[in-house]
């Protein structure tokens, strides 16, 4: 039987792919990418299928979240080839709906060049948190590493259907009316220096959820049972991280309760699923 991770990101990427067939008729490129990737990660889950189910080959998951790492930033092509139509007033309508306006522009109230710096690094600082993390995992032990990717697994595969079929490019890059000034002009270095490197190096329709959050809460939550020093030393970068995702406008505050929900719900889903192995273990006595 094939790890649960890698079985549903496969799952999700051969569904964006038949999506794709559909679209574009199997005559653009953008088809042939998402088979090409969707068919080697099929032949590595294969590949695990018949390997020892009780081997813990620590390269299994560095193989796995480089393929989510590559699938992802071919989401910048796959997301328009699938051709949904954009989200961004929808999600705008939500966040109005709820706050009479999306949040971000409240921000600009008390908006300042050390506040812009401060967001920007807890920005950065979701991704120093989750190498962290997925390093360290590579020295746990099997069991508990197995309910980490499991999770984070999960949380990848729903962020790219959410991705795919609600695409959206950010209050800052849809409705750059609602803001007084842009980010890139006016402010500190390292600003610049972040802003930049989200507009060149993010799939451009990773908004909706904010994986940001869902990540981010999932981390915590995991560091919090598992590693509790390392809870206290990313609890305030992470809480600078969710926090941000709005201050910098490149999410709504619906993206945010949205990513919410799904880690409440599925975390609670994983424990009772954990409660129940733990259980079977126990009448096995194994």
């Amino acid at each position: 039987m094939a790890p649960f991770p890698e079985t549903l990101i496969l799952i999700v990427s051969c569904l964006l792919t038949t999506a794709l067939a559909f679209t574009t008729g199997m005559k653009e490129w953008v088809f042939y990418e998402s088979l090409i990737l969707a068919a080697l990660f099929a032949w590595w889950v294969r590949k695990l299928r018949k390997s020892d189910p009780d081997s813990w080959p620590r390269w299994r998951f560095l193989a796995f979240f480089f393929y989510v790492w590559v699938y992802y930033m071919s989401l910048y092509r796959i997301v328009p080839g699938i051709g949904i139509e954009n989200r961004d007033e929808a999600l705008l309508a939500w966040d109005r709906f709820f706050f009479s306006e999306t949040p971000s522009v409240f921000t600009e109230n008390f908006r300042n060049l050390w506040l812009d710096d401060a967001m920007s690094v807890g920005y950065m600082c979701f991704h120093m948190y989750l190498n962290v993390v997925l390093i360290c995992s590579l020295f746990e032990s099997k069991d508990l590493s197995q309910r980490l990717w499991n999770r984070l697994g999960t949380i990848f595969a729903l962020g790219w259907l959410g991705y795919a079929f609600v695409p959206a490019i950010g209050p800052m890059a849809a409705f750059p009316e609602l803001y007084p000034a842009d980010f890139a002009e006016g402010t500190l270095f390292i600003t610049r220096l972040i802003n930049w490197t989200v507009r060149t190096g993010s799939s451009q329709w990773d908004v909706f959820p904010s994986l940001h959050v869902l990540i981010t809460l999932a981390l915590l939550n995991f560091d919090y049972r598992n590693c509790r020093i390392r809870f206290w030393l990313f609890l305030i970068p992470g809480t600078g991280t969710i926090v941000s995702t709005v201050y910098l406008r490149y999410h709504y505050a619906i993206d945010g309760l949205v990513a919410i929900f799904i880690f409440g719900f599925l975390e609670a889903a994983f424990r009772r699923h954990e409660y129940l192995m733990e259980i079977r273990k126990l009448k096995n006595g194994t």
